[in-house]
C-alpha cells in the first residue's frame, strides 16, 4: 500500500513522496448486532473459519447457523468419499470469489465444532465446492452468524465415520 504526503523543500515548492507501509492485519470484527445475529467482517490473511471458530468459543457458542460471501486466496475444500470413507482434499491459492460459505457450528467431545461447505469462483468464472476446512481472505469476507437455543452435539458414528449431528 503507498500512502502519499507532502514535503516542504527549502525553495517553498512541495513534492510527494510514497512511503511503502505492510500491509495493516487486523482481526475480525463484529459490524452489527441485530436480534442475537452477528454480521462479521474478516480481513485480508485472515482464516476465516478458524477466527469464527475463536469467536464462539469465546462467546460459548454451540449451537449456531452461518452463511458468508467475499473473496478468498486460498481455501482447501474436500469431498467425502462413500466408498473409503476418507476426505480427498484440494488446495488452491489464487484469487477466487467465495459464492457460498455456510455451515453451523456444534459440540463435539465438549469443544466447538464447525462443519462448512463452500463454492469458489476463479478468473474463468468455473466454481469449485466442497466440504471447506481452510478459507484465507484475500480482501474481505462478510457473515452472518445466528446462534441457537441449546447445544448441537456431534458424535461419530461407525457406518460412515463422519462425527454426525444427535
Amino acid at each position: 500500500m503507498e500512502i502519499l504526503y507532502n514535503q516542504k523543500c527549502g525553495g517553498g515548492g512541495e513534492r510527494s513522496r510514497a512511503l511503502r507501509h505492510p500491509p495493516i492485519h487486523t482481526r475480525m470484527r463484529v459490524v452489527l448486532k441485530d436480534a442475537g445475529s452477528f454480521v462479521l467482517r474478516f480481513d485480508a490473511k485472515e482464516e476465516v473459519l478458524e477466527e469464527l471458530k475463536n469467536f464462539c468459543e469465546k462467546k460459548q457458542f454451540s449451537a449456531a447457523w452461518f452463511s458468508a460471501i467475499g473473496a478468498a486466496s486460498e481455501v482447501t475444500i474436500a469431498f467425502w468419499n462413500p466408498r473409503t470413507k476418507a476426505y480427498e482434499e484440494r488446495t488452491m491459492t489464487e484469487p477466487l470469489e467465495i459464492v457460498s460459505l455456510t455451515g453451523n457450528v456444534s459440540s463435539l467431545n465438549g469443544h466447538i465444532a464447525l462443519h462448512a461447505h463452500g463454492s469458489f469462483a476463479d478468473y474463468g468464472h468455473r466454481t469449485w465446492g466442497g466440504h471447506a476446512s481452510r478459507v484465507v481472505v484475500s480482501a474481505t469476507c462478510e457473515l452472518l452468524l445466528t446462534p441457537l437455543a441449546g447445544t448441537l452435539k456431534r458424535s461419530p458414528d461407525l457406518d460412515t465415520r463422519l462425527n454426525l449431528l444427535h
